[in-house]
């Protein structure tokens, strides 16, 4: 195959994620990167975590939400974008604004790179 042609509006049963190494066979799997765009929807936060070895970037798209980063909070709004190096922890910790189109990259793809903290 040449290319692949997608939605991601429509392609959600990976929570959003489009590429990277857990991807079946094809275009799609690469262990170099994963991206994933994602509606936050008002009721969506997430736990504590970190990567081991990946760095991540996020990007706003639109709407805007607080991110908790190693501790503190952060808003970030549409046109805003962070880059969160590894053994750094971050959560979503409230959606302020719907819709909230975010996209998240990490570099390399690493399926069990990802840390949650404990307390």
């Amino acid at each position: 195959m040449k290319f692949f042609k997608g939605n991601f509006f429509q392609e959600q049963e990976r929570e959003g994620w489009l590429y990277g190494s857990f991807m079946p066979e094809g275009l799609l799997k690469d262990d170099r990167v994963e991206i994933k765009i994602k509606n936050l929807e008002k009721s969506f936060t997430s736990k504590p975590h970190f990567q081991k070895k990946a760095t991540k970037i996020e990007f706003i798209f639109s709407g805007k939400a607080i991110w908790e980063i190693d501790g503190e909070d952060y808003e970030l709004n549409q046109g805003d974008y962070i880059v969160i190096p590894p053994g750094v922890s971050t959560a979503v910790k409230k959606v302020l604004e719907e819709p909230t189109l975010c996209q998240t990259i990490k570099i390399p793809s690493e399926p069990t790179d990802k840390v949650f903290k404990t307390i």
